[in-house]
C-alpha cells in the first residue's frame, strides 16, 4: 500500500517513530501512510456519494441512469459510512494524533497529508458532537422500523428503548479518545 500513496504523494514515508507504533500499523507522522487501505475506503464511499448526487438529477430522464444511480446509492449514504466511521474510529484518532503532533509542509505531498488530517482531525473530534445531538434530537424515531435500517450502526446491539443508548455512544467515542491519545503519548514521549 505504501507504494501506491509513495507514487501519488511524491513522497517516501520516512523512518518509523518507533517499534512500538510500527507494531501496530502506525510507522509514519504521515495521515494517509497511516490508514494504508482504510483511506481508500473512505475515499471510495466519497466518490459513491458524489456520482449518486450528480446521477440523482439524471435519473428520471433514463433507466439506465436510474439503474446506475441505485447502484451508487446503495450503501453510499447513511449505514455504511456511519459503520465505517464507528469501526474505524479509533485507527482515525491515532493516525490525525500523529500528524498534527509532527506537522510537515516542506513538499506538496506532505502539505496534501497535512490538509487531509487537519479535515479528518475536524470529522473526527466533532462527529461525536454531532451523533449525541442526533440522538437527542431522533430519539423517538428509533422505534420505527425503516428509519431504524437508514441509522444501525448508532444503536446497534443496543437498547433502543431507553436513552442509556446516547450515554453509551458517548462513553464509545470517549474511550477510544483517551485510548489513542494515551498510546500516541506514551509511545511517542517515552521511546
Amino acid at each position: 500500500m505504501d507504494t501506491i500513496w509513495e507514487w501519488f504523494f511524491t513522497m517516501s514515508p520516512g523512518t518509523p517513530l518507533n517499534s512500538s507504533l510500527e507494531a501496530v500499523g502506525f510507522e509514519t507522522c504521515y495521515f494517509v501512510y497511516n490508514l494504508g487501505s482504510l483511506f481508500l475506503s473512505i475515499l471510495y464511499i466519497f466518490f459513491k456519494m458524489v456520482v449518486s448526487i450528480i446521477l440523482r438529477f439524471f435519473r428520471r430522464k433514463n433507466k439506465k441512469v436510474k439503474a446506475v444511480w441505485k447502484w451508487f446509492n446503495e450503501g453510499a449514504f447513511w449505514a455504511t459510512p456511519l459503520a465505517l466511521y464507528i469501526e474505524s474510529y479509533a485507527a482515525l484518532v491515532m493516525a490525525v494524533i500523529l500528524s498534527i503532533m509532527q506537522p510537515t509542509f516542506s513538499e506538496p505531498g506532505q502539505k496534501i497529508q497535512m490538509y487531509f488530517a487537519y479535515y479528518f482531525a475536524a470529522l473526527t473530534f466533532t462527529g461525536p458532537i454531532f451523533f449525541t445531538w442526533f440522538m437527542i434530537k431522533n430519539f423517538d424515531r428509533f422505534q420505527n422500523e425503516i428509519w431504524l435500517e437508514h441509522y444501525e450502526p448508532l444503536v446497534e446491539h443496543l437498547n433502543t428503548q431507553t436513552k442509556a443508548i446516547i450515554i453509551h455512544r458517548i462513553v464509545f467515542f470517549a474511550r477510544r479518545i483517551l485510548l489513542s491519545f494515551s498510546l500516541t503519548l506514551t509511545s511517542t514521549l517515552i521511546y
